[in-house]
C-alpha cells in the first residue's frame, strides 16, 4: 500500500513568501512615485537638444583654435 505524501515545503517558505510580498509592495510604491513625477522643464527634449548643439558648436570652435 502506497501512501501519498503531502507536498513538502522548506522551513523558510512562509518567511520567504512574506519577504517577497514586502518587496512587491515596496516596488509598487516606487513605481507609483515614478509615474506621478511631474516633468522637469530643464530636462525637456527641446532644451536638451539646444544645449547639445550649443556645446557642440563650442567644442568645434575650441578644436579649431587648437590647431
Amino acid at each position: 500500500m502506497k501512501m501519498e505524501r503531502a507536498a513538502s515545503r522548506s522551513l523558510n517558505y512562509y518567511s520567504k513568501k512574506q519577504e517577497a510580498q514586502r518587496i512587491d509592495r515596496e516596488n509598487q510604491k516606487i513605481l507609483t512615485r515614478i509615474i506621478n513625477v511631474k516633468p522637469n522643464k530643464s530636462l525637456m527634449q527641446t532644451n536638451l537638444n539646444k544645449d547639445y548643439y550649443k556645446n557642440h558648436v563650442k567644442t568645434k570652435k575650441l578644436l579649431e583654435n587648437r590647431n
